[in-house]
C-alpha cells in the first residue's frame, strides 16, 4: 500500500536560498531519511535536472525564491514551486497566461504552472500548455489538484494528479 503522506522540508534563510541550496537539499534528505526511517539512497537528476531516486521509492521536488527554500518527498508523483506572494509581472502574464488566469493572482497562477511542469518533468517550456484554474490545473489531458499554502511573504503550491492526491503532510523542519 502507498504512503500518501506528504513530507516537506520548510526554510527562511537568511539572503538567497539559492546561494544555499546544495547544503539545504542534503538536510531536507536527512531530515526524511530519518523521519521516515528509510535508508539512505544517491539522487540523480534527469536531463532537465529533475532530482530523483534510481530505485523509485519516493518522489522529490524542490523551490527556491528569495530566502524561502522547500523540499517536498512522497510515495506519489508531485511537484513544488513558490513565489513572493505579491508577485506580479504583467508581462509575463499578457503572454503566457489565458485571460481566465491573468483575472487570478500572478504568484498563484505561475507557481501552479511550475509546480505541475515540474510534476511531469517537462520543464519550462511547457507553462504555455498548463491551464490553471482556482484550485486546480489542466495539462496533457490530465487533471492536478493544487494546495496552496501561505508562508510569511510567499506563496506555496503543491500539484499532485486528481486521484492521487495526498493524506496529510508532514513538516521535516522547523519554519
Amino acid at each position: 500500500m502507498i504512503n500518501k503522506t506528504l513530507y516537506c522540508f520548510l526554510r527562511l534563510t537568511e539572503g538567497d536560498a539559492r546561494e544555499r541550496s546544495d547544503a539545504l537539499f542534503r538536510e531536507a534528505l536527512d531530515a526524511f531519511w530519518q523521519k521516515t526511517g528509510n535508508l539512505p539512497e544517491e539522487v540523480r537528476r534527469t536531463p532537465k535536472g529533475k532530482p530523483y531516486f534510481p530505485s523509485g521509492r519516493a518522489y522529490i521536488s524542490v523551490t527556491h525564491t528569495g530566502s524561502l527554500y522547500a523540499c517536498a518527498f512522497a510515495e506519489l508523483p508531485l511537484g513544488i514551486d513558490a513565489e513572493r506572494a505579491d508577485e506580479s509581472r504583467p508581462r509575463i502574464a499578457e503572454e503566457k497566461f489565458s485571460p481566465e488566469e491573468r483575472a487570478l493572482p500572478f504568484s498563484f497562477v505561475w507557481c501552479a504552472k511550475e509546480a505541475v511542469a515540474k510534476l511531469v518533468g517537462e520543464g519550462l517550456s511547457i507553462t504555455n500548455q498548463v491551464a490553471v484554474r482556482d484550485g486546480f490545473a489542466e495539462y496533457g489531458g490530465k487533471r492536478y489538484i493544487l494546495r496552496e499554502r501561505l508562508l510569511g511573504s510567499y506563496r506555496l503550491l503543491i500539484a499532485a494528479e486528481e486521484g492521487r492526491d495526498f493524506d496529510g503532510v508532514q513538516t521535516l523542519s522547523e519554519e
